[in-house]
């Protein structure tokens, strides 16, 4: 009896709360639709934009863009309802909007609740200029609402470039004048010659290579190198490796000579492929190859000389030397993986061999003056097919390598990596910090064959010339 009463008194109260609780959730609900229905329409109630500017890098012209994007947020009370939002040269203009899927260059008829956004994307495609330098483009996306006016900014730098893609060409000079954008590949004849002038800037798209057969020739300076790297300029791909291919020299390729050149953000930076029987001869001075996804120098069956270059940052090793010969002279060779990592391959590689039945004659491998360092305690590896002495030499350099006493017929008088001590002021420049390991440690008799450095400062006006492509150079601050 008394449970019945206590059990119906309690179905009472929660009958009473239950419409308490429906009722508070009418009143939201007409709260809600009523502030869902209210328009914010006067001239003070204004909306945000996440951006005032659209900022797109240099463009190549008759080619489309990357699509950027911003917000424009609603923070007022109620819906504020867009008039239009279009570009100022409307059909005539070289740029396009989608905003929330609806396609320009004029969008109508839009409304943003209270505390939502909706995004417009914006792409160009800039017409051929008709001329070398970039030029400026500016366009106004304006915003009609509420009886006034809001805008954001988009600019471009366009600039006409010079096509290739799937060429076979002869004898032929690029200049400055126009980039070069190859697709696909780019190939040099046997017995032609591709010269390179100073300034000139070759863009590669992915996967796209540049094969000799018969020479390259770069003829860069300090002050205007030339450039290879990818076709994306945007700035979220500066770092990436493997953007592009490789820059491919066949066995019949001869006499090629590179000199200024920075080379950045392929898969491998020079790939010699010779074949036993053919020797590809190349000079390599005063440049810079990083950041690869493969190797900086692949050199199978090659003749290399080199000197005052910095080679850096790759997944696979910097220098792989198979057969051939490879002189290097005050060279910064140094390897802290990419953005993307490093695989497990020393700095340095030297073999005779690839497999039990794939040999190649070494015939010298030398290292004067030079620097190599990276992230791994070994960043030299020698092998040989007979595990017999192989003709390799590193004198006087600072390295970061431990051997056994058979290797020890490789070096001489060698100064050894301490990882706890400073060695570049720049990871990324390769300049030497001021109380560097690597000043004054050099042998001047390899100094004076290349008496100025990367940057044409002396190495040997104190006779105590430091090791790599740097020379320590301290320049004193104008008032």
């Amino acid at each position: 009896m008394h449970s019945n009463i206590l059990l119906n008194h309690t179905f009472v109260l929660m009958m009473r709360f239950l419409k308490h609780i429906g009722l508070l959730v009418g009143i939201a609900c007409c709260l809600s639709s009523c502030k869902k229905d209210f328009y914010a329409d006067s001239p003070s109630d204004k909306l945000s934009f996440s951006t005032d500017t659209v900022s797109f890098d240099t463009v190549f012209t008759e080619r489309g863009s990357i699509t950027q994007c911003f917000k424009i947020l609603n923070n007022c009370d109620g819906i504020v309802k867009i008039d239009k939002i279009y570009l100022e040269n409307g059909s005539s203009s070289e740029f396009y909007i989608n905003v929330n899927g609806q396609q320009g260059p004029i969008v109508k008829n839009l409304e943003i609740d209270a505390g939502d956004s909706i995004f417009v994307f914006v792409q160009t495609k800039l017409n051929e200029q008709k001329r070398d330098t970039a030029l400026y483009h500016e366009e106004k996306l304006l915003v009609d609402y509420n009886s006034i006016q809001s805008k954001v900014i988009i600019t471009a730098w366009g600039q006409d470039v010079v096509n290739f893609k799937g060429d076979c060409i002869g004898t032929t000079t690029f200049t400055a004048d126009k980039p070069y954008v190859i697709y696909d590949s780019l190939v040099v004849k046997e017995g032609e010659t591709l010269t390179i002038d100073a300034g000139a800037k070759i863009y590669l798209h992915y996967n796209a290579n540049i094969i000799i057969y018969g020479a390259l020739k770069i003829q860069g300076t300090l002050e205007s190198p030339v450039q290879f790297s990818s076709d994306r300029l945007e700035e979220t791909y500066q770092l990436l490796p493997g953007q592009w291919g490789s820059i491919i020299f066949k066995p019949t390729s001869s006499n090629n000579s590179i000199d200024y050149a920075i080379i950045k953000n392929g898969v491998n930076g020079l790939l010699f492929s010779g074949d036993g029987t053919h020797e590809i001869s190349c000079d390599i001075s005063n440049s810079r190859i990083s950041n690869m996804s493969g190797y900086g120098i692949y050199a199978q069956v090659a003749r290399i000389n080199s000197y005052n270059c910095i080679f850096a940052n790759c997944e696979y090793s910097v220098v792989n030397i198979l057969g051939g010969q490879f002189n290097s002279v005050h060279n910064t060779i140094s390897n802290e993986g990419t953005p993307s990592g490093r695989k497990y391959y020393p700095s340095v590689q030297i073999s005779d061999f690839v497999a039990d039945t794939v040999t190649y004659a070494l015939k010298l491998v030398a290292f004067y003056n030079s620097i190599i360092v990276g992230s791994m305690t070994n960043e030299i590896t020698i092998s040989s097919k007979n595990n017999t002495s192989l003709p390799c030499s590193f004198q006087n350099c600072l390295l970061r390598d431990t051997y056994t006493k058979v290797d020890s017929v490789y070096y001489k008088d060698n100064s050894f990596y301490d990882k706890e001590k400073k060695l570049f002021a720049s990871s990324t420049s390769f300049v030497l910090d001021t109380l560097s390991q690597a000043e004054n440690i050099g042998n001047i008799n390899y100094a004076n064959l290349y008496p100025n450095d990367l940057h044409n400062h002396s190495r040997i006006s104190d006779e105590k010339p430091d090791v790599g492509a740097l020379e320590y150079y301290y320049e004193e601050k104008k008032d």
